[in-house]
């Protein structure tokens, strides 16, 4: 029954390619565009010889500001967690997202826009 209580007004939605999402109470919401752009930018990694690198070096983090229609400008810092060095270069561990008002934070995900997404159902 409680599946007919959610929004199945979804038909003809248009989402990014490569959109970011956070896990909130068992459904993923979509983060703003500067939160997302963000994320991006932070897992992009240079793949070469077997070796992979990440293509955005200055820093771990990237802080964002996101303005809501209520004309509430909130800052949230945008981060990546780094593997240590190995033979095939580093990987990406997890992004997240920290509310810098409230200090909440949350794992953030990029879907893959693939079939490999049905396969872990």
């Amino acid at each position: 029954m409680e599946s007919s209580k959610k929004n199945t007004n979804l038909t003809g939605l248009t989402i990014p390619k490569y959109t970011v999402v956070h896990e909130h109470e068992q459904q993923y919401k979509i983060v703003p565009i500067q939160i997302a752009e963000a994320a991006i930018k932070l897992a992009n990694l240079n793949v070469g010889l077997g070796i992979s690198s990440p293509t955005y070096c200055d820093s771990n983090t990237i802080n964002v500001y996101v303005n809501y229609n209520n004309s509430t400008s909130v800052e949230y810092e945008v981060g990546r967690i780094l593997s240590e060095e190995h033979q095939g270069g580093q990987d990406i561990l997890e992004l997240y997202m920290i509310n810098k008002t409230t200090a909440t934070r949350r794992k953030i995900f990029i879907l893959k826009p693939t079939s490999e997404i049905y396969n872990f159902l």
